[in-house]
């Protein structure tokens, strides 16, 4: 099986329909100093309980990360969220399944250890947030025009364009990929028992299989390119790990506010501001303070059923149309 399978046309009754991506969730050696990490990152907390911390973003969702105590640092698992009561039921059939039980951000949950032993949640039931945006920190652009009288090109009139500095909020997690240990079965999986659909296929300049970013298929309605994708294993980055989680904020202007106070405060940038290809978000990536990468990502393409899959091949450090070059991971 592979992507050439097309596993994600062939029937199969208990597929699982998700919604969208919740959390993820991490394990830390150090929960207050990650907590200063996280919040600096624009991460909310929201509550504590058994040794974790929970966090939020500005979006709906009650949870957009969980820090839990761990002896070494330790990726804990991505959480989606399924249609409903059914489609959890669902998932406790597919291989690698526990039965449901509660979750602490609310409603219930399954967990799932896919085949790279790397576990996959399912949650139903979460009691969502009032959707709370910051004030906006930009004011409209001004364009060029023949006379300075055209409103709408500069509709700025009078205001200047002076923006606050510091801590940039989030408002969800928007996606998270994993390095798989056998990418055809991993693609498989997730393609055969939930409602994943291939965005766009990179290939390398050898024809090989690099990676395949995956949208939630939701028919004709939009969902973002890619809320979950699967790679192959890239330089140190070892099989069976996940590769990035990436966070949403609310403009360009705020990634570099963002990526200015992030440097400021001394922690290590990996990669960015530049602009991906595949999905067009502009992207800032970043290490946090256990080695994992976490993306601050914006301005996202959006795809539905009637998008056609892309067949891209290209160098593995080309991903960006502007930016700097993706460095070696060390």
């Amino acid at each position: 099986m592979g992507v050439k399978d097309e596993p994600w046309v062939k029937e199969n009754p208990d597929r699982v329909k998700l919604l969208g991506p919740v959390c993820v969730a991490y394990g830390h050696p150090d929960l207050e100093r990650t907590h200063t990490y996280l919040t600096d990152f624009g991460l909310v907390e929201s509550f504590r309980k058994d040794e974790a911390i929970y966090y939020r973003g500005y979006g709906v969702q009650p949870v957009a990360y969980i820090a839990k105590k761990t002896a070494v640092p330790e990726f804990l698992g991505v959480y989606f969220e399924a249609a409903g009561l059914t489609d959890l039921e669902k998932a406790t059939k597919i291989p690698g399944a526990g039965a449901i039980s509660d979750f602490a951000g609310g409603g219930k949950v399954v967990q799932i250890i896919d085949p790279s032993g790397i576990p996959f949640h399912v949650v139903c039931g979460l009691e969502k947030r009032e959707f709370t945006p910051p004030k906006e920190n930009c004011q409209p652009y001004n364009f060029p025009s023949p006379t300075d009288d055209d409103v709408e090109a500069k509709p700025r009139r009078g205001v200047f364009h002076r923006m606050k500095k510091g801590i940039i909020p989030v408002h969800k997690l928007g996606h998270c990929g994993l390095i798989a240990k056998d990418f055809d079965i991993s693609f498989d999986f997730y393609c055969h028992h939930f409602n994943f659909k291939p965005s766009d296929v990179v290939l390398g300049p050898d024809g090989s299989m690099m990676m395949v970013f995956l949208h939630v298929d939701l028919g004709k309605s939009y969902s973002e390119h890619h809320s979950f994708f699967v790679a192959q294993p890239q330089g140190p980055l070892p099989p069976g790990k996940p590769h990035h989680a990436a966070f949403e904020v609310n403009s360009i202007e705020s990634q570099f506010i963002g990526h200015d106070y992030l440097s400021h405060k001394g922690y290590t940038s990996f990669w960015g501001v530049g602009r991906h290809i595949e999905g067009s978000q502009v992207f800032d990536y970043w290490f946090d303070l256990d080695g994992f990468l976490i993306e601050h990502y914006t301005d996202g393409d959006l795809v539905n059923e009637d998008t056609p899959i892309g067949w891209i091949k290209r160098d593995p450090k080309d991903g960006n149309n502007w930016g700097p070059a993706l460095p070696q991971i060390k």
